[in-house]
């Protein structure tokens, strides 16, 4: 359920919730990571930071590669900011 209001959901804020209570299950469904990934291009611009310090604290190479391209790719400064942070911290792992 979480999976879908992630994806299909209108409201930001809802979408933000879906993500944070999917977070914890990342390890044991196989289908979380590519879903927080894919939120790294939310059209909102929290959700997107959200996502970044999500996806940042995941050992898992797909994880570091979709914040490095999604560094390349943004343009929202605030992003850019939490994007930077992110890439500080996964480099000191």
């Amino acid at each position: 359920m979480l999976l879908r209001v992630l994806a299909n959901d209108r409201h930001p804020r809802v979408r933000q919730a879906a993500l944070l209570g999917l977070e914890p299950l990342e390890r044991s469904e196989p289908n979380v990571l590519p879903a927080l990934i894919k939120a790294l291009r939310d059209p909102n611009t929290e959700m997107r930071m959200a996502a970044v310090d999500i996806v940042s604290r995941i050992d898992d190479p797909r994880a570091r590669e979709a914040i490095l391209i999604r560094y390349k790719r943004e343009s929202q400064q605030d992003v850019r900011r939490v994007l930077q942070a992110a890439i500080r911290r996964l480099e000191h792992q």
